[in-house]
C-alpha cells in the first residue's frame, strides 16, 4: 500500500513539473521570439539606432538571443517528456561514458550551442563597453562594428570547435575540460570588466563636472552591466547542477533529481535571453521610440 502511495506521489510530482516547465518555456518561447525579433527589425530599419558600436552589439546579442527563443526553450520542453516518464537512461540522455544520442539529447546540445552563442555575444558587448569607458581614445580609433563582428564570429568558431569534440568518444574528457576552462574564463572576464566599469561609474557619479562623453558612455555601460548581472543570476541553477554532477555521490542525489535541476537550470539560463530585451527597451530611449512606432504601424495594418 505504501509503495502505491509513493509511486502515485512521484507521478504527481513529475506531472506538476512537466506542466510548469512546459508553461514557463512555452511562455518565454513566445516572449523571446517576439521581443528579440522587434529589436532585430528596429536595428535593420532604423538608421538612428544603427549608429555606434553600443547599439550594434545590442543587435548582435538580440540575434543570438532570438536563436535561444526559437530552438532553446522548445528543446527543453522536448527534454521534459522522457524525464516525466522516468526514462533517464542513455536512450535519452548521453553521459561521459555513452556515445548514444537521441532526439532529446540532440535538442539539449542545440540548446547549449545557442546559450553559448548568446554568452559569447554578451562577452563581446562587455569588451566594447569596457574599452569605451576605460580607453575612450583607443575605442574611438580602433574599435569598429566590423572588428566587433569579427571578434564575435572568431570566438563563436572557437566555441564550435571545442564543442565538436563532444561527438568523438575518445575526446570527451578533453571536451569537458576545455568547456569548463572556457566557461570559467568567460565568467571571470565578465566579472572583471563589469566590476571595473562599476568602480569607474561609482567614482564619476558624484562628480557633476565629469566629461559629458564619459557620462554618456557610463549610461550605455549601465545597460551592459545590468545584462551581465541578469546573466549571472540566471546561470546559478545550471552551475548548481554542474557542481552536483561533478562532486556529489550518486547515492546522495539520485539521477531523477539531477535531471530536474538540469532542466530548470537550462530554463533559467534561457530566460536571460528574454530579460536582455526588457533591459534594452528600458535603458535605450531610441529603441523604445522605434518600438512604439513599429507596433503602431503593425496595429494599423
Amino acid at each position: 500500500m505504501l509503495i502505491h502511495v509513493y509511486i502515485a506521489k512521484m507521478m504527481l510530482y513529475r506531472l506538476i513539473n512537466l506542466i510548469i516547465l512546459s508553461i514557463v518555456n512555452g511562455f518565454f518561447t513566445i516572449a523571446g521570439i517576439f521581443l528579440n525579433s522587434v529589436v532585430v527589425i528596429i536595428a535593420w530599419t532604423s538608421k538612428s539606432f544603427r549608429k555606434g558600436t553600443s547599439n550594434f552589439m545590442i543587435l548582435i546579442l538580440s540575434s543570438f538571443d532570438l536563436l535561444v527563443g526559437i530552438f532553446g526553450h522548445p528543446s527543453i520542453i522536448l527534454s521534459v517528456v522522457p524525464w516525466s516518464t522516468r526514462d533517464n537512461s542513455s536512450a535519452h540522455w548521453s553521459t561521459a561514458e555513452s556515445n548514444k544520442y537521441s532526439l532529446t539529447e540532440i535538442g539539449i546540445i542545440v540548446l547549449n550551442y545557442t546559450q553559448s552563442f548568446s554568452m559569447i555575444a554578451l562577452l563581446a558587448m562587455t569588451i566594447d563597453r569596457y574599452l569605451a569607458l576605460t580607453r575612450p581614445l583607443f575605442h574611438k580609433i580602433h574599435v569598429t562594428r566590423r572588428r566587433l563582428l569579427s571578434l564575435t564570429v572568431a570566438l563563436q568558431f572557437l566555441l564550435i570547435g571545442v564543442r565538436m569534440l563532444r561527438f568523438f568518444g575518445s575526446h570527451k574528457a578533453i571536451y569537458y575540460a576545455a568547456a569548463f576552462l572556457i566557461a570559467t574564463m568567460i565568467m571571470l572576464l565578465l566579472a572583471y570588466m563589469n566590476y571595473g566599469m562599476f568602480r569607474i561609474a561609482a567614482k564619476a557619479k558624484p562628480n557633476k563636472q565629469a566629461p559629458k562623453m564619459q557620462l554618456v558612455q557610463m549610461n550605455k555601460n549601465c545597460t551592459c552591466v545590468l545584462a551581465v548581472i541578469c546573466f549571472y543570476v540566471c546561470v546559478i541553477p545550471i552551475a548548481v547542477y554542474a557542481m552536483l554532477r561533478l562532486l556529489t555521490d550518486p547515492s546522495i542525489v539520485d539521477e531523477d533529481t539531477l535531471m530536474l535541476i538540469r532542466l530548470w537550470g537550462n530554463t533559467s539560463l534561457s530566460v536571460s535571453s528574454t530579460l536582455n530585451c526588457i533591459i534594452f527597451f528600458w535603458r535605450n530611449e531610441i529603441l523604445r521610440k522605434e518600438g512604439k512606432k513599429l507596433l503602431s504601424r503593425c496595429h494599423k495594418r
